[in-house]
């Protein structure tokens, strides 16, 4: 009778040895992209809202995606072990977006389409590719392709539309070669996007006038 309660002290200081140990966390990494803008690039009158980037549900989350191809040529996809975006890549891009036109100091207004501030204009970005190349031994790069479409706040018609793709060489694979890399082709599509609308919203502006804001 006296030695059942001894075993089950036994038994209970010994269960926590038995659970696997917990999964180290995964490190969060910021999207902070040098953005280059052409010194000539002039001020707008008009203001853009930013509307929330669609995407599939593999980039629609936190992670980083590889795309490898194995000695056959046969391409799988997996995820950067340790490290993710510190949000939802959409809402990483939607973010740095709007950073983008405010770096440039030429525009009214740009904000989020979800604050529901007056703008002449929104955009819309589709992300259709954002990942790491992987090719053989040691051919990587970092790869991101965009569609973007103008659209008027008026009416909801389709101004202007362009798809974006940019590749940037990785040195190195290595987590940090494949995050500068990828920091460095967000900065040049994001920036491109930039010039482009700045062009085709002013363009718009100019023919239909002073776009009355809705």
């Amino acid at each position: 009778m006296r030695a059942f309660p001894i075993l089950c002290v036994c038994l209970l200081s010994g269960c926590v040895s038995l659970l696997p140990p917990a999964a180290p966390r995964p490190q969060n990494i910021m999207l902070h992209p040098d953005f280059k803008f052409s010194a000539h690039l002039k001020p707008v009158e008009w203001s853009l809202t930013i509307e929330r980037p669609l995407t599939t549900d593999l980039l629609d989350s936190r992670r980083i995606i590889l795309n490898i191809e194995n000695e056959k040529g046969i391409r799988t996809l997996e995820t950067l072990a340790d490290i993710e975006w510190n949000d939802r890549l959409p809402l990483l891009l939607q973010q740095q977006l709007i950073s983008a036109f405010e770096q440039s100091n030429k525009i009214t207004g740009v904000g989020q389409d979800e604050e529901d501030f007056q703008a002449h204009f929104a955009l819309q970005i589709n992300i259709r590719t954002a990942e790491i190349l992987l090719t053989g031994a040691s051919q990587q790069k970092a790869l991101v392709e965009l569609s973007a479409r103008l659209i008027s706040k008026k009416d909801r018609k389709v101004i202007a539309q362009r798809t974006f793709k940019k590749l940037s060489p990785i040195t190195e694979r290595t987590q940090k070669a494949f995050l500068h890399s990828y920091q460095h082709v967000f900065g040049e599509i994001i920036s491109e996007i930039v010039i482009w609308l700045f062009k085709e919203g002013s363009d718009a502006f100019k023919k239909e006038g002073s776009l009355n804001v809705l």
